[in-house]
């Protein structure tokens, strides 16, 4: 029902349109009085007659998502998601998180978050990977279909900020399809719809609602940073109702309850990441991978974003529907936040917040063509311009399109090692020692081999290094008990299940090592195990810096 009504608004709002005379244009007919001569008043109508026709209101995100689906199934999987998979198959046959398995510098809620597929996969006896994707994809139906159930006000802006949705949550991610932060925007999309819902407006059922604020939970659980954005949501709900009583809605309870389940699951499902690895993690792992305030600004966003805000600060109150820019915008503001307080500059932890800022330039744009009871949306004193709208549009274009041309993961080291991989362990497994994640996987996922270690990449090993090196105070004890903790750990997985195949970093300058000189292979030799199993492994060649070893008793020896 709410689509077939929505269908007859905008059949409505269509033929409502006054017969013009001859040579004339009539007010309705432009998107604002006096402008109906201007290439860009032409240039919005264009767009609002588009949104209008059911064809390009259900056909393009149905386009994009069969376009995405069918591109990401034929894509390279990124390295972290590959990772998780891996990890999730070795977590369901017993293993113990943080301990024997899935040793990550990340809280467990994102490999949570993969098991499904991989529950699937196993029972089906299928390669996961193409399950996931289409995981994924459900995901983002559901999120899509919440969405358009809680879209709000004219046709035009609901159609036309559903296709955005649609666009950040499929084009967007690009090579990052799948990563922690993609699960973000999937999951909290609805609940910053509901977010922008008029108060005294439209009601959802509560059980609805409920469900939102779980999901929504689920999302910001994945990284504290994230809690940022539901506290500034309610803040800003606050300054519109001035009744704390608000608080009391189904979405924040749901949100309260996945939040203190999933704090009941890390205390006493996995203790070990509280105890071992969030140590370890603010000891050593910034000092390696985080990148100075100033490469990370280096950003459009970082530009784009203020003055987004002060757009929709300065037209909100001639908009038709301003909540929408509002909640968009906070979002970003926030999520851009914790993109730089995680420090490491990566796209994927730049996404959410692009992502969001899309929809507030979407939201400015179509309130600026919005009709107003027959007639357009007023662009006088306080409003926007039709060239400022258009703009607005080619902003979040840019944004979008920018990330489609990185679109499908890539990864050279994956294409050279895989012929490699075959030839000296076919059917056998797989190391890496290296601190680059990108070294192991998708390698092994796509080389259909298995993985011979608890860690995806020795990340705790290069900040270590540094931190000893830097004479700043480190606490050396804990220091050792890392390194020795890593040595032990990964000699106690070549001793359980010897690979068929290493891969060891030998390159000059290796990566997050701030030019230090670090040799693996010495290392974990002074492990007297190692120093016994390693004259096992013949050298082979050295490829892009790697040297190869495969066991002499391998496939292909």
């Amino acid at each position: 029902m709410p689509r077939q009504a929505g269908r007859i608004a905008a059949n409505q709002e269509t033929r409502a349109r006054p017969i013009a005379s001859p040579g004339h244009t009539s007010p309705a007919e432009a998107i604002s009085p006096g402008a109906d001569s201007t290439w860009t008043g032409h240039g919005l109508e264009a767009i609002r007659r588009l949104l209008l026709k059911d064809a390009v209101a259900y056909g393009a995100p149905i386009a994009l998502f069969a376009a995405g689906l069918a591109a990401q199934l034929m894509s390279m999987l990124h390295h972290d998601p590959s990772w998780y998979l891996i990890a999730g198959a070795q977590y369901l046959e017993g293993g113990i998180l943080y301990r024997d398995v899935f040793v990550d510098v990340n809280p467990p809620l994102g490999l949570f978050l993969t098991l499904p597929p991989v529950i699937l996969a196993r029972f089906l006896d299928v390669f996961p990977v193409p399950v996931f994707v289409v995981y994924v994809y459900l995901l983002i139906a559901l999120s899509l279909a919440a969405a358009w159930r809680l879209l709000d006000g004219p046709p035009v802006l609901r159609r036309g900020l559903f296709i955005a949705a649609a666009a950040v949550l499929i084009l967007s991610p690009a090579g990052d399809f799948g990563q922690r932060e993609h699960f973000l925007t999937i999951l909290i999309l609805p609940y910053l719809f509901l977010s922008a819902l008029d108060p005294a407006r439209k009601r959802i059922p509560w059980m609805a609602a409920l469900i939102l604020g779980l999901a929504a939970g689920a999302g910001f659980a994945l990284k504290p940073h994230y809690l940022l954005i539901p506290l500034a949501l309610e803040v800003y709900r606050l300054t519109s109702v001035r009744r704390l009583a608000s608080l009391w809605r189904p979405e924040v309870l749901g949100l309260g309850l996945a939040l203190l389940g999933y704090g009941g699951v890390l205390i006493f499902v996995t203790p070990d990441y509280l105890t071992r690895i969030v140590p370890y993690a603010m000891e050593v792992y910034n000092q390696a991978y985080a990148n100075p305030l100033y490469i990370n600004l280096f950003r459009l966003e970082t530009f784009l974003l203020p003055l987004g805000c002060a757009i929709q600060i300065a037209t909100r109150r001639r908009q038709a529907a301003p909540r929408y820019g509002d909640v968009f915008l906070i979002a970003s503001a926030c999520l851009f936040v914790a993109y730089l307080v995680q420090g490491k500059g990566w796209d994927y932890h730049l996404y959410p917040a692009s992502a969001c800022l899309v929809l507030g330039y979407v939201s400015i744009c179509l309130n600026a063509m919005q009709r107003q009871n027959g007639a357009a949306s007023p662009s006088g004193k306080g409003g926007l311009s039709h060239g400022a709208a258009l703009a607005a549009l080619a902003v979040a274009a840019v944004l979008v399109g920018h990330d489609v041309t990185k679109f499908g993961y890539k990864n050279r080291f994956t294409e050279i090692m895989t012929p490699y991989a075959a030839r000296y362990a076919g059917g056998g497994s797989i190391a890496v020692m290296s601190a680059n994640l990108w070294a192991g996987f998708p390698l092994v996922n796509n080389s259909r081999l298995g993985w011979s270690s608890r860690f995806a990449a020795l990340w705790l090993l290069p900040g270590a290094q540094q931190r000893r090196h830097a004479d700043d105070g480190a606490d050396l004890a804990l220091l050792d008990e890392m390194e020795a903790f890593t040595r032990d750990a990964v000699v106690a997985d070549f001793t359980a299940a010897m690979p068929d195949l290493v891969f060891v970093d030998d390159r000059d300058m290796k990566p997050y090592f701030g030019g230090l000189s670090f040799d693996y292979l010495e290392f974990f030799g002074q492990d007297r195990r190692f120093a016994r199993i390693w004259p096992d492994y013949v050298w082979v060649e050295k490829v892009v810096g790697f040297d190869i070893y495969r066991r002499r008793c391998a496939p292909g020896c």
